[in-house]
């Protein structure tokens, strides 16, 4: 009887402890589950508070960024046709109409052409300072009214000269004749580039713009055997000069047009530009030792009254080099070519081939 109870009491202990054990088990699980939610409520405190945090952050960003561009637009010269603010001239000054265009040709170095010019006292150069306006293209899509464009060019005083540019009107089939129905007495400066380094270097730009970034520069321009050349690819049809100046000559005469070469302007900036102040009838006013090298190896404008002038970071880029036979087809599809150029235009560059 005895032996009976003492394993009654021993079950009984073990029974308890079990149920203590039991109990302590759901005791902690309880606690882990509050901690949790506890966690959980917080963690969405927090997504809220970071989520709020970044908010007013670009919401502060976009403020700065705001009060910057106007104050950028407000120092520019230039009309932003985007948000339609006009700056209003200086006393005796207002905006006219461009009596020479900086026609092309595109990765012919008309960005820095103008850029020099606009150092000159007697230019009233079109920069382009404002990102998403470069250049105004007008005549290309002649959509807004002549006030519009207008109100695109700078200040200028009576005896300065207006210069825009705009490189798409060199290869624009309706320009011509659009130019001249606007400004019959319009004087045009084109700027060449030798057509193979041209074609090349444009392909060079379309790619970094994520631009036929999949086609290598033969499938660009070559046919699918790679002997012969795509007559209907952009950049070729863009270097086929001779096809555009007969375009220009229909509707201006020779003595409108001012033809530079594009390798004497990179070795030697003042003389071409020598010739455009010649052309535009304008006191010579650009030196030699108005030039030095920038870092990109690229001439740069220098002077004391005014901010050193260099061609764009962009300019100057090593790309990828050429397959030497694609240069022999591409010479040989551009010289009877070039050689109808130069007796349009009556004056021969040295391109080498």
């Amino acid at each position: 009887m005895f032996q009976y109870c003492d394993r009654l009491n021993k079950y009984l202990k073990l029974l308890s402890f079990l149920v203590l054990l039991l109990i302590i088990n759901k005791v902690i699980n309880l606690e882990k589950a509050v901690h949790i939610q506890i966690h959980k409520k917080e963690d969405i405190l927090g997504l809220r508070y970071e989520s709020t945090k970044r908010s007013s952050q670009t919401v502060r960003k976009k403020e700065k960024t705001t009060i910057k561009r106007k104050t950028f637009i407000e120092n520019c010269p230039s009309y932003n046709y985007k948000t339609e603010e006009l700056p209003p001239c200086p006393d005796k000054m207002r905006r006219r109409f461009p009596n020479a265009l900086i026609a092309g040709v595109s990765k012919g170095g008309t960005t820095t052409l103008l850029r020099f010019l606009n150092a000159h006292p007697e230019i009233a150069a079109r920069d382009g300072k404002l990102p998403e306006n470069r250049y105004t293209a007008y005549f290309v899509q002649n959509e807004k009214t002549r006030e519009w464009y207008r109100n695109l060019m700078p200040c200028s005083n009576a005896d300065q000269i207006t210069v825009e540019r705009s490189p798409a009107y060199f290869n624009c089939n309706k320009c011509p004749q659009t130019i001249s129905e606007f400004n019959s007495n319009m004087k045009l400066i084109f700027i060449f580039r030798e057509p193979i380094n041209r074609t090349f270097s444009q392909y060079q730009m379309a790619k970094r713009t994520f631009k036929d970034r999949n086609k290598t520069f033969e499938e660009s321009v070559l046919s699918t055997n790679l002997t012969q050349v795509k007559n209907n690819s952009f950049y070729i049809f863009v270097s086929r000069y001779q096809e555009h100046v007969k375009r220009w000559l229909n509707m201006f005469s020779l003595d409108q047009m001012l033809f530079l070469d594009g390798l004497t302007f990179v070795s030697s900036p003042s003389d071409a530009l020598n010739s455009v102040e010649d052309f535009l009838g304008i006191e010579r006013f650009f030196t030699k030792d108005m030039f030095t090298r920038g870092r990109n190896g690229k001439f740069c404008l220098s002077m004391d009254d005014v901010d050193l002038k260099c061609p764009p970071s962009t300019k100057g880029l090593l790309h990828q080099s050429m397959k030497n036979s694609t240069r022999r087809t591409l010479e040989a599809y551009f010289k009877p070519l070039n050689t109808e150029f130069f007796q349009l235009i009556n004056k021969r560059f040295e391109w080498g081939y």
